[in-house]
């Protein structure tokens, strides 16, 4: 058998109309161009797209159409159709922002209508391309909510052709376990006055999201009707355990509102045990709060004790721990606390002041005095000296308020509040040059602007016959304040004392626009008049 040679085999080589690697190259550079050509319709609809997110939806609207006519046609149907729906929706989603804004500015009108019929063309040809996509079916909903609501507001008469509801559903059915297409839904069903699935939405709204509970019970729909539903909801999510902790912290918070507290006391307990590792302050510090409330108020003692452990600043974390004892009424509670948590080596300064402040507030000043000068002794403290300053206002002891305001602005010469007790204590002494210079501080410090402190020199100033100085600040405490009638009135007493009649006149008139019956001020305009 003779072997097979070479000129017996077929010719099977492919014949090109030029070399192959010339074919690449101008593959290569088609694509290259197709791409380039898309560059400069992307580039402008990521401009729009950043200013609608930052709410310039005029611009955003621009931006996203020029988007539209930079992007070639046969490109952008055929191979550029996921840039086509980026243009479309975003663009729809503009014009229903901007449609939703004119109307939060006027009344609805035809062109409210005019602009959300744009949104919703634009959103349907993005659905057109991906019917499929979640945030879309979602704007589509709330535009045609807007349409119906809208419509039913300037043609009450007429049958509405606009209907949310289907479009709601399709939204919801996209996105099983969406929230805020939910929450938009039960929205649209109460403004729509409708009580049906409206309590099951609710359920299934916390259900999958237990933490949605703090911002439904707030809504004007949440009602006693609602309660069972919110039950069936928490329960569910209880038996999940990727939501069980929002749960059971809604859980409580939930019983608590209804009068159950040792109810809520274990859902605390339960939630505080749940995770401990990322337990935080506020955990510990609602924990304590729930048992405070009961019969045993020394319960809370370790569960605050545990708050201030996980902080970083037990300063903090005492005083606020002692405005829930305050506001709890158990003053005498806290006093025990205190000693717990000297026991326990967690003696603070913080502690220190806010056992002052409890005696204080249980009407025990001496008692106050007593820590607060044990306090200062060892550690000088500005807050300390301050409320040192107020227990000698109310004894009436204006040489040692004088002393103890001046040691608050030394040790902290920023807070304007110690620059004008100070100022207090001077003036109650007559010192009123001392007095004037030292509220000066009070208000080159005070941010934002005291009209207290304004006022407060305007009087140190009229003490010392400076009408015109006194009239300049009433007039700044009025410019800050300018709902306060008895500032003009003053400034109109000051311009008497100065021999400005004209302008005490004009001020005058000023004081009786806000007040028309106020007799002091009936009477200073009738003596102007008399200077005719």
């Amino acid at each position: 058998m003779k072997p097979i040679t070479h000129h017996l085999l077929p010719n099977i080589t492919m014949r090109f109309p030029f070399p192959l690697p010339h074919f690449i190259l101008v593959l290569l550079t088609v694509v290259l161009l197709l791409r380039c050509a898309m560059l400069w319709p992307r580039y402008l609809c990521q401009t729009g797209i950043s200013q609608l997110k930052t709410g310039n939806y005029g611009q955003a609207i621009r931006k996203l159409e020029q988007a539209r006519r930079a992007m070639p046609p046969l490109v952008g149907r055929w191979l550029a159709t996921s840039d086509r729906f980026m243009i479309y929706s975003h663009q729809g989603q503009a014009m229903y922002h901007l449609g939703i804004q004119q109307w939060q500015d006027n009344s609805p009108t035809a062109s409210v209508i005019d602009t959300l019929v744009g949104a919703k063309s634009l959103l349907g040809k993005a659905a057109d391309i991906e019917p499929e996509q979640y945030i879309n079916a979602y704007y589509q909903a709330c535009t045609e909510e807007g349409l119906e609501k809208a419509h039913a507001w300037l043609y009450p008469q007429k049958e509405n052709p606009y209907h949310a509801d289907p479009w709601y559903q399709k939204a919801m059915a996209l996105r099983p376990a969406g929230i805020t297409v939910r929450y938009a839904y039960i929205r649209y069903l109460h403004d729509q006055g409708r009580s049906d699935g409206l309590a099951s939405m609710m359920g299934q709204i916390i259900q999958m999201h237990p933490a949605s509970y703090y911002n439904l019970r707030k809504e004007p729909f949440f009602g006693p009707e609602m309660i069972p539903a919110v039950q069936r909801g928490l329960a569910l999510a209880l038996e999940q355990p990727h939501h069980r902790r929002e749960a059971l912290k809604a859980s409580a918070d939930f019983s608590e509102s209804a009068g159950k507290l040792d109810q809520a006391i274990t859902y605390c307990m339960d939630y505080l045990a749940d995770t401990p590792a990322i337990n935080s302050f506020h955990d510990y510090n609602r924990m304590g709060q729930l048992i405070l409330r009961g019969e045993s108020p020394e319960k809370s003692f370790p569960i605050f004790k545990q708050a201030i452990s996980v902080t970083n600043d037990p300063d903090t974390a005492i005083d606020r721990i002692y405005r829930l004892f305050q506001k709890e009424d158990r003053l005498s509670a806290f006093l025990q606390f205190s000693r717990f948590l000297t026991e326990s080596r967690l003696h603070t300064v913080s502690l220190d002041l806010c056992v002052a402040r409890c005696w204080l507030a249980m009407d025990r000043p001496q008692m106050a005095k007593a820590r607060l000068v044990q306090l200062t002794t060892k550690h000088p403290q500005a807050k300390a000296y301050a409320l040192l300053t107020a227990i000698a206002q109310d004894e009436k002891d204006w040489d040692q308020m004088e002393r103890w305001a001046h040691q608050a602005t030394r040790l902290d010469p920023e807070a304007a509040h110690y620059y004008h007790l100070h100022s207090l204590a001077l003036t109650y002494q007559g010192k009123y040059a001392h007095a004037e210079a030292v509220e000066d501080q009070a208000i080159a410090h005070a941010d934002p602007a005291n009209t207290g402190y304004y006022n407060h020199r305007a009087w140190i100033r009229w003490r010392q016959e400076k009408y015109d100085q006194a009239a300049a600040d009433w007039q700044a405490a009025f410019a800050i304040s300018p709902e306060k009638g008895s500032y003009p009135y003053y400034i109109a007493m000051a311009h008497e004392k100065a021999g400005h009649i004209e302008k005490g006149r004009a001020s005058i008139r000023l004081a009786l626009a806000l007040e028309p019956d106020n007799p002091d001020y009936l009477r200073l305009e009738r003596k102007l008049e008399l200077y005719r």
